[in-house]
């Protein structure tokens, strides 16, 4: 298992300096940050889509192009794994059909899995909760849609307990069959923060069902520490905290 840190380029020395395996830095800066990426082990991006990019609706943008230059500098970087959130790219009409919003954006990702097919590189969406947009904000339904394209998926904590907060007042922390049904198989990559957003601590419960869900699946790939930090934030002591959390029992 190697961890890493969603990050800005200017955070990459301090981050790397406490240990981590890699960064994870935003791919709608690479176009034109490209040569940059390619100093730091940056291993996967996030923010996919500028804002400029519209995926659903009336207002939809052309974005074949966009992507298949995206795709040519993340080859040239390194990069494993691109995930897609782009809450306000993929955002529908607040009037649209649900099912329908969520099968033109599995759409797009499917387009985007097969014009990445060459490069190697892993297209892994995540769920994002309802405050961030609404398409595709249950992990299940999104992880079983890219399982019959052929794309992965992130499984991101911070987005799967806000929403089952949101559902499931006065409940201590979800259950371990909340855990099961929610990452239904292996995830290709992880996002990982504790319910405020901030960087968990090994004594967080909230935690312990998602580290032993990941355990159970066998997953050893990458998980990105994506939190809340100040400037006095301690990458030591939360990379300390996160082998702790994924220890076997």
């Amino acid at each position: 298992m190697r961890f890493g840190v969603c990050c800005s380029d200017t955070e990459t020395s301090v981050v790397l300096g406490a240990g981590f395996d890699y960064v994870e830095l935003p791919a709608n800066l690479m176009v034109q940050n490209h040569p940059d990426y390619c100093r730091f082990p940056c291993k996967a991006t996030n923010l996919f889509f500028p804002p400029w990019i519209k995926l659903i609706g009336a207002d939809a943008t052309p974005y074949r192009d966009y992507v298949a230059q995206l795709l040519r500098c993340a080859k040239e970087v390194g990069i494993e794994t691109m995930v897609i959130g782009s809450g306000g790219s993929r955002r529908a009409p607040d009037d649209m059909d649900r099912a329908e919003s969520m099968a033109l954006f599995v759409d797009v990702v499917k387009n985007i899995h097969e014009m990445a097919a060459e490069t190697g590189i892993v297209i892994a969406p995540e769920s994002l909760n309802r405050t961030e947009t609404n398409v595709a904000n249950d992990l299940r339904e999104l992880a079983e849609s890219m399982r019959e394209i052929g794309a992965g998926y992130t499984a991101d904590s911070y987005h799967i307990l806000i929403e089952w907060d949101a559902t499931n007042v006065g409940d201590s922390a979800p259950s371990e069959e909340y855990w099961r049904e929610q990452i239904p198989y292996c995830p290709s990559h992880v996002h990982i923060a504790d319910l405020p957003r901030l960087s968990p601590r090994p004594s967080d419960y909230m935690m312990e069902g998602f580290a032993n869900r990941l355990r159970e699946l066998g997953f050893d790939n990458k998980v990105s520490l994506e939190c809340k930090r100040d400037g006095n934030f301690d990458f030591a002591l939360a990379l300390s905290d996160l082998k702790e959390i994924f220890a076997e029992n």
